[in-house]
């Protein structure tokens, strides 16, 4: 959040900031700042929970260009929220802007969440490419500023806390980084260069006569993390008074005030005597934030020369085993299982979904608690804990539209496995057990999985129990879809990895008959001989025939782009709410399963695609036959689908078929149904005497009374009131092409072109197709 009104104050006076040609040298970034600017600024989809392979080119492109100018990033994370709780506040406050943001995408708003994977997909990327990297104890800031004050290099990030620190080799805003276009300069020793714009605080007092000392207090009069904005107006608006006769909240005027003032305690006890609600102890806390400290305990770990610090909590020390630290540090659980465990709350994780549903995050209560249950237990040495002696977790999740909390008993116990392990047990504990908990947990045997590939086993037990727990419930088109990116993915993990090749969907052309490569890249650390990089036939033929597929999905999404199937969001949210407490339940079990590579498995554009034209071809067809259908010439790819269909279905019984047509249920427009639309019109049959008119009469008099008695007249027992929307209109046409009336719908059709049109007599192709029998 960082101070508020400043980045836009700096950005307003171009001469706070100097150009610099970046190369050559260490950049400390600001890690979570990097992954919400790639996810938000880059044009990355938000809205069909995450293109997750396309997340991952953006990171390895900008990390790629600094690598291409010499620029070794060195990536700092925030750790758990300070445990006086200052900050929880401001993270609640986060959550319900999310939720709102939620509630506009439903409505068809617009607006962006950060997918659930994508800050899992951001830190294997870094460990893909071996970019040194370290989730810190608490918040970053200080350890950024810190750590690049002891290396003497810049800070990279986009907060507005870092024009507050004072860092010796400056800041530079990422919005100031023109990292896309590296530029020739003899003055690299890679011949390339990034543009950049960069701040020095030296620079900005100067400008304004005031000392660093003041720097700080112009953060709390503003308002940061810790001091709500406007919080400290009446004080401001008291002491310029005198000499301006208002404050309308110019930051100009706070910085000639604060030039001209030498004594900061008495300062900072007038602002205590005229803020509400602000104490002592959180104005000390929000002023504290700014002082750096004077050397960095992670310097030695990002050098390589110590091996990685251990988080320590004082009060629970036998909390942390070192395993479970190394964990911690690199991010493979979420920041605040720290304060899950101290402070006992946890704050669920917002996505895209219908706000009108139960949370999508109710689905995986049982695995949280399964979750919980293990890290709050003490080790055996010590009296055997019980379920009242767990401590009960406040839980903040979404309830409609607010965010609200509830107690959660963890569980202490599963009724095959029997007391859960603590976290000093979990290493002496046999693989298979460690499976057995999971899978529990999850409602699976072990052996119902024998015949699916070790990859995709954690993903697939999550689908069975996504089928059996989901809320609301789930369809078998979406079950299809989903599975079919599941088969995609393993097609594509047998090319090859992404940090060998730059780009592979576009270095490299395939063709089915002859194994030709174009376009090799020309980078040294980039190239790989063509007999390494060629696809399978299989292969080959599973990304040329899904690539033809995607292209016909985008034509039939495209026509209804803005018109968001929320039954299919929320599906997928609870998907993918369940395989990602699954996999924190498989990672503090130190991993019995392959974690999931979601870059493999989801494609949030493609699979929403596929699953409106399933849901289309399930009115009339058998879609599990139909798929088949179409795998049938590609080698392997209809035994491999029919094992994952087998597997899920002998657990979960037969699909649950959607027999309401496409689309039928709410949209983010909230507008009736396009298919349901169309059904009822191609009900309606035109009598023989009324074709007869001509287009301008029947042009004249079509108007909604009339269309709605003419419906009568024709058996229809619908009338159009009935059946659509005041927002669902039809305008008139004067004539077809064969000189008959007819209707235009007002919107875009979902279907094809030349279903846009509907002619009222009931012939031509259209009606020839509508009539023809199913196959």
């Amino acid at each position: 959040m960082g101070v508020f009104g400043l980045t836009q104050f700096v950005k307003r006076d171009s001469s706070l900031l100097r150009s610099l040609l970046l190369h050559d040298t260490r950049a400390i970034v600001d890690g979570n700042g990097l992954v919400h600017w790639l996810c938000y600024g880059t044009g990355v989809d938000c809205v069909h929970g995450g293109d997750y392979q396309d997340f991952e080119d953006v990171c390895f492109r900008f990390f790629g260009s600094l690598q291409s100018c010499n620029v070794k990033p060195l990536v700092l994370i925030d750790g758990a929220v300070d445990f006086d709780g200052g900050k929880l506040e401001t993270l609640k406050s986060r959550a319900e802007q999310k939720i709102k943001r939620s509630l506009g995408i439903s409505r068809g708003s617009g607006g962006k969440i950060m997918p659930p994977f994508a800050f899992e997909i951001f830190l294997q990327t870094m460990r893909k490419l071996s970019i040194p990297y370290i989730v810190c104890d608490f918040e970053a800031d200080n350890e950024i500023v810190a750590l690049a004050n002891d290396m003497g290099c810049p800070v990279i990030a986009e907060d507005s806390d870092f024009f507050i620190f004072d860092i010796t080799s400056g800041y530079i805003p990422r919005s100031n980084l023109d990292w896309r276009n590296p530029r020739q300069t003899q003055s690299s020793t890679t011949g390339q260069a990034i543009h950049a714009e960069i701040f020095y605080l030296d620079r900005f007092c100067e400008k304004y006569s005031i000392t660093k000392e003041s720097i700080p207090i112009l953060a709390c009069l503003l308002g940061n993390d810790y001091i709500q904005r406007g919080a400290f107006d009446s004080f401001v608006r008291e002491k310029v008074r005198k000499e301006h006769g208002r404050y309308d909240g110019d930051i100009n005027i706070i910085l000639r005030w604060l030039a001209r003032q030498s004594d900061f305690e008495s300062t900072k006890a007038s602002m205590l005597d005229s803020a509400d609600g602000i104490t002592r102890h959180t104005l000390q806390t929000a002023l504290a934030l700014y002082q750096v400290q004077s050397e960095s305990v992670f310097g030695g770990y990002l050098d390589g020369r110590s091996p990685i610090p251990r988080i320590t909590i004082d009060e629970f020390p036998e909390l942390m085993p070192e395993w479970y630290s190394e964990v911690c540090r690199t991010g493979k659980l979420p920041a605040t299982v720290i304060n899950t465990m101290v402070q006992h709350w946890h704050i669920t994780n917002a996505s895209v979904e219908d706000i009108e549903q139960p949370s999508c995050n109710n689905v995986s209560l049982p695995i949280r608690k399964v979750f919980y249950g293990i890290i709050l237990k003490r080790p055996a040495d010590e009296a055997e804990s019980t379920e009242h002696e767990l401590h009960k977790i406040e839980e903040f999740n979404r309830d409609s539209t607010t965010l609200k909390s509830a107690l959660i008993t963890p569980t202490p116990s599963l009724e095959r496995y029997g007391a859960l392990p603590s976290l000093a047990d979990i290493p002496s504990i046999h693989v298979t057990d460690r499976k057995n908990i999971i899978l529990e947990t999850l409602g699976i045997v072990e052996p119902a999985l024998e015949r699916v590939q070790e990859e995709i086993k954690l993903p697939v037990a999550v689908t069975i129990y996504w089928i059996k727990n989901a809320n609301p419930r789930i369809f078998a088109n979406h079950v299809h879809a989903l599975l079919m990116c599941f088969l995609r993915g393993y097609f594509e993990a047998e090319q090859s990895p992404k940090s060998e090749l730059d780009d592979f969907s576009t270095e490299y052309t395939l063709k089915e008959e002859s194994s030709t490569v174009s376009k090799v890249s020309t980078s040294p650390s980039l190239k790989r001989s063509a007999e390494q990089s060629l696809l399978s036939t299989s292969a080959r033929k599973m990304t040329k025939k899904f690539r033809t597929v995607d292209q016909l999905l985008e034509d039939v999404f495209q026509e209804r782009e803005q018109r968001i199937d929320l039954r299919t969001v929320q599906a997928y949210a609870q998907w993918q709410s369940c395989m990602q407490h699954a996999n924190y339940l498989n990672t503090v079990l130190q991993g019995p399963f392959h974690a999931p590579e979601m870059t493999k498995l989801y494609k949030g554009t493609l699979i929403h695609k596929m699953c409106s034209v399933l849901e289309s071809k399930g009115k009339y067809t058998d879609l599990y036959q139909w798929i088949k259908t179409k795998l049938g010439e590609i080698p392997n790819a209809t035994g491999m689908y029919q094992t994952l269909y087998s597997t899920v279905t002998d657990q979960t019984g037969e699909l649950r078929k959607n027999e309401n047509s496409p689309y039928e249920g709410r949209h983010a427009q909230g507008r009736m149904s396009k298919s349901q639309s169309h059904r009822d019109h191609d009900r309606r049959v035109t009598h023989h005497s009324q074709r007869k008119q001509s287009a301008s009469s029947w042009a004249q008099s079509s108007s909604r009374e009339h269309w709605t008695a003419h419906s009568r007249t024709v058996g229809n027992q619908r009338s159009f009131s009935q059946t659509h929307s005041r927002d669902d209109h039809w305008r008139p046409r004067s004539h077809d092409r064969h000189g008959h009336p007819g209707f235009y719908q007002s919107h875009k059709s979902h279907h094809s072109r030349e279903a846009q049109y509907r002619p009222p007599h009931g012939r031509g192709r259209w009606y020839e197709r509508r009539n023809k029998k199913p196959y």
